[in-house]
């Protein structure tokens, strides 16, 4: 389907102009909509995988902002990571998977970087 895009000049408004519809969205229309769509793939068949399928390629965010606290009621931690396409996303990790992700982290960062030999 081909879905065309213009942006206001002031670029606080978007214009989406699907084959039957044409939709006028300010920034709330368009986190709206986002919303919406992910809540409906979320109900779709088939599922995401539930492992990590590498992809042909992909656009990783450099740098996104992020910050963790501790969960009030259950003392897991949140993971609030802010990705410019779709605002501040959301995560409570367990302890548990908030310890295996810092060990794949640090381990990572720890590493050599293999283009230059020298460390991240």
């Amino acid at each position: 389907m081909e879905i065309d895009r213009r942006l206001s000049k002031d670029r606080k408004r978007a214009r989406l102009t699907f084959p039957n519809a044409t939709f006028d969205l300010e920034v709330e229309g368009i986190k709206d909509l986002i919303a919406l769509l992910g809540a409906t793939r979320s109900a779709m068949l088939p599922e995401e995988p539930a492992g990590f399928v590498p992809p042909k390629s992909l656009h990783a965010i450099p740098e996104p902002g992020l910050t963790v606290e501790r969960e009030r009621l259950n003392g897991d931690v949140l993971l609030h990571l802010r990705d410019p396409r779709f605002g501040w996303l959301h995560y409570c990790l367990s302890r548990q998977l908030a310890e295996r992700l810092g060990t794949h982290l640090l381990n990572l960062a720890q590493q050599p970087d293999t283009a230059s030999g020298k460390p991240n």
